[in-house]
């Protein structure tokens, strides 16, 4: 039976687009499909939702090989959280899930600037037990670690929970400790996709 519903926070709860937001930039658009991967794609963005780097120091390392893209590069890295809105149904679904009982919590890879920025904008947050962000705890999914860290700081039985993320990797990563999953390829599955668990919203 499940009792805890573990929440991404990209593309689950909150919009993610990066090709979007580039596009829709005056000063980003010219130099879309550098930024796409020279930066969103780039291992240094696992660094920073790793903890070990901040935006302005993979600023200062994408900048020392690409010079001339300097302010292009700063540009991106420091309004990209421009591009986070709630997806209005799954928040819908969160709410209902609390009203229900389920114990809910966060799980999700986000740098430190990012997780404060959206946290200070977004009322949601508040409807969560817990939270475990990969900066903060210097660990990523779909490690097996962080997995294990959800586990034992919240005290949650793995066969009781069941995670949702819009990555099947994550999802492969959590069901190697027991955590149930459903990959949120899309926000209108949701409400489907949690029947299957005999989760009603």
């Amino acid at each position: 039976m499940i009792k805890n519903i573990i929440f991404d926070l990209g593309r689950v709860l909150l919009t993610f687009d990066p090709e979007g937001f580039i596009e829709s930039k005056a000063d980003l658009a010219p130099h879309k499909d550098f930024l796409l991967e020279n930066v969103f794609k780039n291992p240094l963005w696992i660094e920073l939702d790793r903890g070990t780097m901040s935006v302005d120091e993979v600023v200062q390392k994408i900048s020392s090989t690409y010079p001339d893209l300097r302010e292009v590069i700063n540009s991106c890295l420091h309004d990209f959280n421009e591009m986070f809105n709630v997806i209005e149904s799954s928040e819908k679904i969160l709410y209902d899930l609390k009203e229900q009982g389920y114990n809910l919590y966060i799980l999700s890879n986000f740098h430190v600037e990012s997780y404060d920025y959206v946290t200070s904008r977004f009322n949601f947050f508040k409807a969560f037990d817990g939270r475990i962000i990969s900066a903060y705890v210097k660990q990523v999914k779909p490690d097996r670690g962080i997995y294990e860290t959800l586990l034992v700081t919240f005290d949650l039985k793995a066969e009781e929970t069941l995670f949702i993320d819009d990555t099947l990797a994550n999802i492969e990563g959590a069901a190697e400790v027991g955590i149930h999953g459903i990959h949120l390829y899309d926000p209108a599955i949701l409400e489907n996709a949690l029947s299957e668990f005999e989760i009603a919203v």
